[in-house]
């Protein structure tokens, strides 16, 4: 198989592609044939060795999320079966390889509608935004600024999806964009002093009608289940 590596801390110049021998699902772990991989900011300061106090102990690679099709199961692994297209985390930061490892239960079957390009940039950012959401509770108000981010689009919809009111803070140039993603009422803000920004509040359907409770953990809709 082969990964993209970096040896020594730097910038994209340390980057290789290598040649490696194939890695293999330990228990409860399943290799996935990578289609797709995500890198996050945290991936470029981790190669620029921004957390580091001493050199590389050993090669490295960058990338968490992936998209892919299952290649191969460990032992005690009866939920998944070889090809199959999932998604979700791998094991260590080594996304970016034809091939990765990843827990049995981090992965989620990939819906036909999406590409594994967009499969696998949904990991982190939908884990971020619905971990910041189960805070909330009924009837809330939520402000997301840069709203038009990766997390930020996330988190209005979800929010939308649990009967949240979302007020959202995009740039000119992402706020029709923005505005396209929830039915509702819409009412413009000023825009802020300090930014070329406009708060877009949102109202789902179900507000103008009392609304409803937010579920309580366990029982949001993202709280289904994960296998199929």
């Amino acid at each position: 198989m082969q990964a993209l590596q970096y040896a020594e801390y730097g910038g994209p110049e340390v980057l290789r592609l290598v040649d490696v021998p194939l890695v293999e699902p330990g228990p409860g772990q399943v290799r996935v044939a990578v289609r797709a991989a995500g890198v996050n900011p945290r991936d470029a300061k981790l190669r620029g060795g921004r957390f580091a106090s001493e050199p590389l102990a050993h090669p490295a690679g960058p990338g968490m999320e992936l998209s892919g099709v299952v290649d191969a199961v460990g032992d005690g692994v009866d939920v998944w079966r070889v090809g199959q297209p999932v998604f979700g985390r791998s094991v260590t930061r080594d996304a970016v390889a034809t091939h990765a490892l990843a827990p049995a239960d981090d992965l989620v079957a990939k819906p036909d509608r999406l590409t594994h390009a967009q499969a696998a940039a949904l990991p982190i950012a939908v884990e971020t935004a619905y971990r910041g959401l189960r805070q909330l509770g009924p009837g809330a108000t939520l402000l997301i600024h840069g709203a038009s981010g990766g997390v930020g689009l996330v988190a209005t919809q979800l929010a939308l999806i649990e009967g949240l009111t979302v007020v959202g803070t995009v740039s000119d140039a992402n706020r029709a964009a923005y505005r396209k993603l929830g039915p509702g009422p819409r009412s413009a803000r000023p825009r802020l002093p300090s930014a070329s920004a406009e708060a877009d509040r949102r109202s789902p359907p179900s507000s103008r009608r009392g609304g409803r409770d937010l579920p309580r953990p366990g029982r949001s809709p993202l709280d289904g289940p994960r296998r199929p």
